[in-house]
């Protein structure tokens, strides 16, 4: 997997030096939240993408998110309670089409690694060496695919929404409900401006 994102990588650093001579182009940075499932359950995340336009047709990029099992707890065999904390950040390709002035619809594909960690919480950390605040780390690799759709409200300001799916290697640890952490669905909506 490191091989592969390092090729990804060497790829975008490479179209990105030769691909695009327009000197109008500008970067674009999107902020938003969304919702997706962690150990089976819905959590709401936050999220952020920087993109580039490559070409007419495509852009590249990175993005990352956040998310937290806030509305629930879980407890350890000595009954105290600890909380799951996940996070994901890739580099993508998205080729889109322009349907008119205003609507643009295009596919995300893109490569990157998820951290999930169980940590006890904030009341019990504070008697606790901050080694021993988390119970379990995990470094997952991941690819996801998304459907996009973004509105353009003004010329460097736009709307965007992303249907997709982050697919994960299958996972244990003993400290998820489910003892197997998978891949999940995700949607997110973020607003976005060029700079």
């Amino acid at each position: 997997m490191k091989k592969l994102t390092i090729i990804c990588l060497l790829g975008l650093l490479t179209s990105f030096l030769f691909g695009n001579t327009n000197s109008e182009t500008s970067f674009k940075v999107y902020l938003g939240s969304g919702i997706t499932q962690l150990d089976n359950e819905p959590v709401i995340s936050l999220d952020a993408t920087l993109s580039y336009p490559l070409y007419q047709w495509m852009n590249v990029g990175i993005s990352g998110s956040a998310f937290h099992t806030l509305e629930r707890e879980y407890k350890d065999a000595l009954d105290n309670a600890y909380q799951a904390e996940s996070g994901f950040s890739e580099i993508f390709i998205q080729p889109h089409w322009n349907v008119n002035e205003k609507w643009d619809l295009g596919v995300r594909l893109g490569v990157g690694m998820q951290l999930v960690q169980f940590r006890y919480e904030e009341d019990l950390r504070d008697d606790l060496v901050w080694t021993e605040e988390y119970l379990d780390k995990l470094e997952i690799p991941m690819q996801t695919i998304a459907m996009t759709a973004e509105y353009t409200l003004c010329p460097a300001h736009s709307l965007s929404l992303d249907l997709g799916y982050r697919n994960i290697k299958e996972t244990n640890t003993p400290f998820a409900d489910d003892i197997t952490l998978t891949g999940a669905f995700f949607g997110k909506i973020q607003y976005g401006f060029s700079f």
